[in-house]
């Protein structure tokens, strides 16, 4: 029987890596256009998020 990781995630979990992927895309519409600053401080954003959910559960 094969389960789906989010199936064992729980809800914060899941929440930090949403946060996490949109401020990756974030990130990246920033730096494409050239607001690197917005992309510096979305980048740390999403690496705290990755590491909330990471730890959460």
């Amino acid at each position: 029987m094969t389960h789906r990781i989010t199936d064992r995630m729980t809800p914060a979990g899941l929440l930090a890596f949403g946060i996490a992927f949109g401020l990756a895309g974030l990130a990246a519409v920033n730096y494409a256009t050239g607001v690197y600053g917005g992309a510096i401080v979305s980048s740390v954003g999403t690496v705290v998020a990755t590491l909330f959910g990471v730890f959460s559960g």
